[in-house]
């Protein structure tokens, strides 16, 4: 089944209860080879392909940071160390992310 099949069934599967939908954001990423899929999968039914996605409280300020430094064609070493930023800036910020100590001292 091609990715996009799978996500829009996924999406499908989420919003089929119209009157009390699932509130989950799912994330749903293959990747073969060099060709990678990601879609963010939403109660209402949506998937939305991208380069990257994120989800959560927190997402807000990791969208930030990827829309920042996400470039096409990076290392593994580069995109792990954009992830750290990411999740970093998010747990720095984000009460419900994580971190409070940072918060509190």
């Amino acid at each position: 089944m091609p990715v996009q099949s799978a996500a829009t069934l996924m999406s499908n599967i989420l919003n089929q209860r119209k009157f009390y939908p699932y509130y989950v954001q799912l994330i749903l990423a293959v990747g073969i080879h060099l060709a990678v899929n990601v879609f963010s999968l939403d109660a209402a039914g949506g998937a939305i392909p991208d380069k990257y996605t994120a989800g959560g409280s927190g997402c807000p300020y990791v969208f930030g940071v990827l829309e920042d430094l996400f470039v096409d064609d990076m290392s593994t070493d580069q995109g792990v160390d954009i992830a750290l930023r990411a999740i970093t800036a998010a747990m720095s910020r984000d009460s419900a992310s994580g971190y409070i100590q940072k918060l509190i001292n």
